[in-house]
């Protein structure tokens, strides 16, 4: 079968958009600079964020507009002043930010789109006395943008809506959804700007997206603050007003019961609803019962953040949001995040930077897309739970010096493409809905966006057990095999299920071998040369291999094949994403894992799978700093691992394995220090129990796992005892044990006079954790093999976290950037973290990086070590 997709229209399309947006805030205009390009109408549209920008709105007309919005009455010459001014600070906005990152408007900018400022927003007239029509408004004259700067100009595209039978906001759960929607993850973008909105993105199913906004976000703090400053201060910067404050209760829960926080979705809102005006009344009203301009900030916070958490237990989707992305200036706010972390315990909440979208860069990067679409002249997807379904183009359009330039282009583009053909993003009418969006990388990273996007389904790859006969995909498969497969067969032993039975599976499950050639690919990408080539034909493969995924968890029961598929596909995503990240792709196997009951004596692919799982959920949890996401008592049946008669190489490694995981699961739930007397001493006891396990383990070892050689150090190349093992599985397994010692040893009980900082100054605790340590590094630079290597770097990052000697450390650094150019695993964030620990180490002594090395204290290095990055002290 050809693999070559079919490629209809005419001219591939090239297009720069400069996005733009002035948030409910009115704290300034957000600016994106993003490169569309389409190889035809039928190939997947890649989208790549150059530069995102902040330009501050002028606080004069900042004054004028919102005198205008809360006094709710001005005059016809007002109003058309504002809107020109509006233009003139967007077109002000837009020629800084191209001079800022130099990059020409003439030739590096084809169209420019966004939102104006919002003066008003009516999408429920029916909540508002008197027979009013829905009715948008927002300023920034978009024929000034587009005289200002020779370039094509698009707006109004919340009015558009609205003419469609729509709100007219949040506009962008589509945008949410092709960036985040997960095939096993319910997640949720909240944005949180003037207005707070989310979008949530049921799991499997883009076209379910949704979206609404929540009530008031900053509009009310920002209200209040500057009510109490005398308009000095502008927001609660960190939230530091309102933490010093008491919230009343009282007062919230009487505000949450207003008819929109009752109304029922579709819904949106704006200053109409939740002005100055009302924020004042709220603190005038708490004034004269004796609370303080803290109180008052604090309560009228505890409004957004209730408003959030109450909203999603009421709107969110079957089963709860597993994952919320946080943008706006509200996702700054500690006392916003930390209430809705309380709410929603069993939720991840992290900033969407974490994808690599800048936090203020969502809304910009939204209606940068939208302006394309607009000239392009494709539409939107429609989210659900709106009042009409009704497809079209939104968005007004106000030419520009380049309009005929641009036009023709686009003409071009199209081709002969039948018009009835021109659908939105989403395709329904063969049974599977193919999205044409995708993420490529940029000069802001985007790599986790790329490696994390709804499919758009790929044709010509065999499914019939039939012999592979497009060259790409035959040299990706044998890519697979030579390299990937062996990685995860590491602790397996005949047939090796990964390395021989996967592949046969893949000439007759069109899942299972695009996975393989999915992380074959993407692994080829980051090691080879022509990375962007091999990038966009791994990303092509992953997006086919989610869709299959997708409809194969709906459509089968309990199957290995998909089980091993979504290893290899959480691979893919993991290769190059932070090593904190990790546990996140994870979860989605996990769920399934945990849907099947598969445990480590299934039997079969799902046993050598669920293994492979628990290597990798282990080293995960090591860099998250918290327990796996299955504890190793539920690896098997009654929690306990039953030592075999004699030990096997495959049996002893997974004993290993299995040890690890129970001492990080014993350091990752020990409290510090503040233990009463029964809990430590069946902590002490725990402790010793394990301590006698890793023991026996070590001196049990099979004859295959004695050195092969073991030489002196050589030098500050080799500052360590270099030990030499017969092979890399070998290695790895060692690694593995010294690091569960390493652990072990953090872990030494300390008397109950004593704190934890006391015992790991002892000499003799320091002393066997830096050997340890020094033994997990050795063991990289001895064994350089890729095998070993890509189960080496969450070890290597714990371990030289407790090295004192600037030889050794150089060397872990230099053995992490080694395994990131050979195998291609993302080490980058490891080094960074392990520069921070050094650094903390010399700060914490008062003494400068080139002090003698014998005057660090160890001890309070390994506290910190001990601590972990998410309970470090600053």
């Amino acid at each position: 079968m050809p693999s070559a997709l079919d490629l209809s229209g005419g001219s591939p399309l090239s297009l720069k958009v400069i996005g733009h947006n002035a948030g409910t805030s009115m704290d300034g205009v957000d600016l994106v600079h993003v490169h569309f390009t389409q190889d035809s109408p039928k190939t997947p549209l890649k989208m790549q964020l150059l530069h995102y920008g902040e330009y501050p709105m002028p606080k004069k007309l900042k004054a004028r507009v919102m005198k205008l919005i809360k006094e709710n009455k001005t005059t016809p010459e007002e109003m058309a002043i504002v809107n020109i001014q509006l233009g003139e600070v967007i077109t002000d906005a837009v020629k800084w930010f191209a001079q800022e990152n130099n990059f020409s408007l003439a030739s590096d900018v084809d169209l420019i789109g966004g939102q104006g400022q919002t003066i008003w927003h009516l999408p429920l007239p029916e909540l508002f006395e008197g027979n009013q029509s829905r009715a948008h408004l927002d300023m920034g004259e978009i024929a000034i943008i587009a005289a200002g700067t020779g370039v094509t100009s698009l707006g109004n595209f919340r009015v558009s809506e609205m003419a469609l039978g729509r709100q007219g906001c949040p506009l962008f759960a589509a945008l949410d959804s092709l960036l985040l929607s997960h095939p096993t993850l319910n997640r949720a973008v909240q944005n949180i700007g003037g207005i707070a909105n989310f979008s949530i993105l049921p799991r499997g199913a883009v076209e379910e997206c949704y979206d609404f906004d929540t009530g008031p976000g900053n509009v009310f703090i920002d209200a209040a603050v500057r009510y109490f400053t005398n308009g000095e201060q502008e927001y609660d910067k960190d939230g530091a007003m309102g933490q010093k404050g008491k919230v009343d209760q009282s007062v919230v829960d009487r505000v949450l019961q207003g008819p929109y926080f009752v109304h029922d979705i579709p819904k949106t809102t704006g200053r109409e609803t939740f002005g100055d005006r009302m924020a004042e009344d709220i603190c005038d009203e708490m004034l004269a019962r004796g609370a303080t301009p803290e109180d008052c900030v604090a309560t009228i916070t505890r409004i957004t953040a209730q408003s959030l958490a109450d909203a999603y237990e009421r709107w969110g989707p079957p089963g709860g949001v597993d994952e919320i992305y946080m943008g706006g200036g509200g996702s700054y706010n500690p006392n916003i995040i930390n209430y809705l972390k309380e709410r929603m315990p069993n939720t991840r909440i992290v900033p969407i930077s974490e994808i690599g979208i800048p936090i203020g860069a969502k809304e910009a990067l939204g209606f940068a897309l939208l302006t394309h679409e607009c000239f392009v002249g494709r539409p939107m997807i429609v989210p659900k739970r709106t009042e009409s379904d009704r497809p079209g183009v939104v968005g007004q359009i106000q030419p520009g010096t380049n309009m005929h330039r641009i036009r023709q282009h686009v003409a071009q583009f199209w081709g002969d493409f039948p018009a009835e053909d021109v659908k939105s993003t989403f395709v329904d009418e063969t049974e599977e809905v193919a999205d044409l969006y995708q993420v490529t990388d940029a000069s802001i990273e985007v790599s986790s966006v790329a490696l994390d996007q709804r499919p758009s389904p790929r044709p010509g790859l065999s499914s019939h057990g039939t012999p592979i006969t497009d060259a790409t995909d035959a040299f990706f498969l044998w890519r697979y095999i030579d390299f990937i497969g062996p990685r995860f067969d590491m602790f397996d032993d005949a047939p090796r299920y990964f390395s021989t039975v996967v592949p046969q599976l893949a000439l007759k499950d069109p899942l299972v071998l695009l996975a393989c050639v999915a992380v074959a690919a993407r692994q080829y990408s980051l090691v080879n040369d022509q990375q962007q080539h091999s990038h966009e034909q791994a990303l092509t493969y992953y997006n086919a291999a989610i869709h299959l995924l997708s409809k194969r968890l709906h459509d089968s029961g309990p199957d290995p094949a998909v089980f091993a598929s979504c290893l290899l596909i959480a691979h893919c995503e993991m290769v190059e994403s932070k090593a904190s990240a990790w546990d996140l792709h994870l979860k989605g196997t996990g769920d399934l894992l945990k849907m099947y009951g598969w445990h480590g004596m299934s039997g079969g692919l799902a046993q050598a799978s669920f293994w492979i799982y628990c290597r990798m959920i282990i080293l995960a949890s090591l860099c998250a700093g918290k327990p796996a996401a299955l504890e190793p008592r539920e690896w098997l049946p009654g929690g306990v691992f039953c030592d075999p008669p004699t030990w096997t190489l495959k049996s002893w490694q997974k004993k290993v394995v299995f040890l690890l995981g129970m001492v990080h699961d014993f350091w990752s739930r020990t409290p510090p220090d503040d233990m009463d007397r029964p809990t430590k001493q069946r902590h002490d006891a725990q402790w010793k129990e394990l301590e006698a396990e890793l023991v026996s383990l070590q001196t049990q070892a099979p004859a295959v796992c004695s050195p092969i050689s073991i030489l002196p150090p050589n030098g500050e190349d080799t500052p360590f005892q270099s030990v030499r093992y017969l092979n890399g599985p070998v290695s790895a397994a060692w690694q593995m044990l010294h690091t569960a010692f390493l652990i072990h040893t953090i872990c030494t009980p300390c008397s109950p006079a004593s704190s934890r900082l006391s015992v790991l100054s002892r000499p003799d605790v320091t002393g066997r954790a830096q050997m340890y340590a020094r033994q997990i590094v050795a063991n990289s630079l001895a064994n350089r093999c890729t095998i070993a290597w890509a189960n080496a770097v969450q070890l290597l990052t714990l371990a030289g976290q407790c090295l004192v000697v600037e030889a050794e450390r150089n060397a872990c650094v230099r053995v992490l950037q080694e395994i990131q150019q050979q195998t291609g695993w993302n080490t980058r964030a490891s080094i960074d973290r392990l520069g921070a620990a050094w650094e903390n180490a010399w700060s914490y002594e008062s003494r400068g990086r080139h002090a003698a090395v014998g005057q660090v204290d160890a001890g309070k290095l390994l506290y910190h070590v001990w601590l972990g990055e998410e309970r470090r002290p600053s």
